[in-house]
């Protein structure tokens, strides 16, 4: 009988609330903390996009607001809990797939295995979670290009927004 030596889990916003990061790491002391970073240029189209987030009726500060939220938790965490929280570029996942896993699992003491090149649950190949149509299960690269799908004025706002933190997050992942 083989031990599982990690368990994941998928929960949206969790690392955001300091409380919830210290329970985390309280109830799991050798726990590991995966947060993913994309570039807000990329992020914004899909977050606007997105039905279930109500963001398409919003103003583009507020939309803008949710990314830096998760950002800034990320730099916090990470501050606070070090190694323990493992920040990935998402564009790295999806554009360099294999380096990305084969370095993750890495850190996590785990044996690379060819699975986890793709999206799985229980073993089953899974579609992205998109807020833009998708046809096929597995990775896939069309979100690497959603930057294109901006105006100027929207690039300029992410980039006063959000650059400055993208950088500084850039270099602590």
């Amino acid at each position: 009988l083989t031990r599982k030596r990690w368990i994941t889990a998928f929960a949206p916003r969790l690392a955001h609330d300091e409380t919830n990061m210290a329970e985390f790491f309280a109830t799991y002391p050798d726990g590991r903390l995966i947060q993913i970073v994309r570039d807000p240029k990329g992020w914004y189209p899909s977050a606007k996009n997105h039905a279930k987030s109500g963001f398409g009726d919003k103003a583009a500060e507020h939309i803008l607001n949710r990314w830096r939220i998760s950002v800034e938790s990320m730099l916090r965490n990470r501050s606070l809990y070090g190694d323990r929280v493992i920040i990935l570029r998402f564009e790295d996942l999806v554009g360099r797939t294999e380096p990305t896993m084969r370095e993750l699992a890495s850190k996590l003491g785990i044996c690379y295995d060819p699975i986890l090149l793709e999206p799985t649950f229980n073993g089953q190949i899974m579609r992205a979670n998109s807020s833009f149509e998708v046809a096929q299960g597995g990775v896939i690269a069309a979100p690497l290009a959603r930057d294109k799908m901006l105006a100027e004025d929207e690039r300029r706002l992410i980039e006063e927004r959000c650059g400055e933190l993208y950088q500084g997050v850039l270099a602590d992942a």
